[in-house]
């Protein structure tokens, strides 16, 4: 399926590379993978072809596993609830480092959902301030109330929203099969201290390093399933 050889795979599981539900490490042992370690070895393997070497793939493969299981320790939650907290993580990041929400006002209606909104007189698009508790007023307005509910509130202020945000993108990346493939990547890059980031804009990894590598997960993981169901 990943494109590894048996001899490759034994070794990145001795060195602690990938993790295997069952099964270990030497020749002759049945292993079975959870599905987002099945994607996360297509995705070394293609860096492998790259020319990362071993200490570049364990810090690779070392950023997904933490964002697995950080993951993991989360309650469950269905898409659409995971969809809700991402987008309260993104506004408690906000709140927190200025104290207020900005909302970006459009129309008559979205001016209407709440008390604090002016008349929209104008045309022009307008901006207001929210307290956190005003936003979460917001968002059950102005979206479906079920899923920004009080359970989901509870948790976006447990987080460190900036933590959050950054272990649900790296996980995402691996978590699923894409609908389609996608023409965008995500960029590797090694930063001043020797260690290895994600990063979803190119101009960002521009800015650590010269030298970084450009990867589509949509076509790395869709290759990985469209070859296992053939």
């Amino acid at each position: 399926m990943t494109g590894i050889s048996p001899s490759t795979l034994n070794f990145w599981m001795r060195e602690g590379v990938l993790r295997a539900e069952s099964g270990g490490g030497g020749k002759g042992i049945h292993r079975r993978f959870p599905f987002t370690e099945v994607n996360l070895a297509a995705v070394l393997n293609v860096l492998r072809n790259f020319g990362m070497n071993l200490e570049s793939l364990s810090q690779v493969a070392a950023l997904f596993h933490d964002a697995i299981d950080y993951i993991q320790r989360l309650p469950s939650l269905n898409d659409d609830e995971e969809d809700a907290l991402f987008s309260l993580a993104v506004d408690r990041r906000r709140f927190l480092e200025e104290g207020f929400s900005s909302q970006i006002v459009r129309s008559r209606e979205e001016f209407s959902s709440h008390p604090r909104f002016p008349w929209m007189n104008s045309p022009y698009v307008e901006c207001v301030h929210l307290s956190w508790q005003e936003l979460i007023d917001w968002h059950r307005k102005s979206f479906n109330g079920d899923y920004y509910s009080d359970r989901i509130n509870r948790i976006v202020e447990t987080i460190n929203p900036e933590e959050y945000l950054e272990r649900r993108s790296q996980y995402n990346l691996i978590a699923r099969i894409p609908d389609r493939e996608y023409d965008e990547a995500d960029y590797f890059v090694r930063n001043s201290e020797g260690q290895w980031l994600i990063l979803p804009d190119q101009s960002d990894a521009a800015r650590i390093s010269e030298a970084f590598i450009g990867l589509n997960f949509s076509k790395v993981i869709r290759s990985v399933w469209d070859n296992a169901n053939d």
